[in-house]
């Protein structure tokens, strides 16, 4: 038995031109590939993670606390939203002052997160003993976020 010899075929300058130019089309369409995929993660919706809302309370010209303790816990376990959105909560104030007392601003203590009240302009006024509900449009951070909502009241 004689070895065989391996079949030679010409290979043409237009068939290297084609094949490279199949391998340039063929590494284009990769790199568009991984990057489209990497610009969809990026875009991917931020989670925003209230574990607990907390209510600051700073008592302007007054050492009477008329809202009750400075510092109040008014939910725990809470919500999961989406980050960049905008959320409706309400909280319910008492003032057990036998005087009117007023609420100068509501505003957030957490970084990345505005508070807008709703129904009312401040300042808010008191009367002795009324109770009033107070809308806030919360606006959340448009990235990830886990903890504390700390809403800060100031009241003189």
């Amino acid at each position: 038995m004689t070895a065989m010899e391996p079949v030679v075929l010409p290979v043409t300058e237009d068939f290297r031109r084609k094949r490279r130019m199949t391998m340039i089309v063929a590494t284009v369409a990769i790199i568009i590939a991984v990057a489209a995929f990497a610009g969809f993660h990026s875009y991917s919706v931020k989670t925003v993670n209230i574990l607990s809302v907390e209510l600051t309370i700073l008592y302007q010209n007054s050492s009477e606390k008329w809202l009750g303790p400075q510092t109040q816990f008014l939910t725990a376990n809470y919500k999961t939203l989406d980050g960049g959105s905008i959320y409706q909560y309400s909280i319910v104030l008492k003032n057990h002052s036998s005087t009117v007392q007023y609420i100068d601003s509501i505003t957030s203590g957490t970084n990345g997160f505005s508070i807008v009240t709703t129904g009312h302009t401040a300042p808010i006024s008191f009367n002795p003993g009324q109770s009033i509900t107070i809308g806030l449009l919360i606006h959340l951070p448009n990235y990830n976020f886990v903890g504390t909502l700390d809403v800060v009241i100031t009241g003189s």
